[in-house]
């Protein structure tokens, strides 16, 4: 098999280093991926918000369960396995569930709205539904 690959727009003359070809597991390969799209959102989120740190803490539990004993035998690709479903698992139900209640408010009082005096009475007496409270 002959490989050739140049550099740049230029073609030069350099050469690279020595290439080698490596065949990439697809289960590494989903978990890196999985797991940087998880790091680059959180990184992307501020400091003080919750979902970042459900982020890295889902990021934690999945690679804690990684077994670098021996980095490229059985036990290594299976744990990856885990890891993987473990990662999607918690991703998954963290889009499902959030954290946070989200409430409507209850009512703005009327005082408040801005031009109350001024509008007619009927429409004074007309209220907006409100929403149900937070449980």
């Amino acid at each position: 098999m002959a490989l050739e690959a140049w550099r740049g727009r230029n073609y030069s003359a350099e050469r690279f280093w020595q290439a080698d070809l490596v065949c990439l597991d697809e289960v590494a390969n989903a978990f890196y991926y999985d797991a940087l799209v998880a790091l680059e959102v959180s990184k992307i989120l501020p400091e003080t918000d919750y979902t970042r740190i459900r982020l890295l803490d889902i990021l934690e539990r999945a690679i804690a369960q990684i077994d670098y004993s021996e980095p490229i035998g059985d036990a290594f690709y299976a744990s990856l396995v885990q890891a993987q479903n473990t990662l999607r698992e918690l991703l998954a139900a963290e889009q499902l569930a959030p954290n946070a209640k989200r409430c409507a408010p209850s009512g703005t009082p009327t005082s408040m709205w801005p031009g109350y005096g001024l509008w007619p009475k009927p429409a004074r007496r007309r209220r907006a539904p409100l929403a149900p409270p937070c449980a």
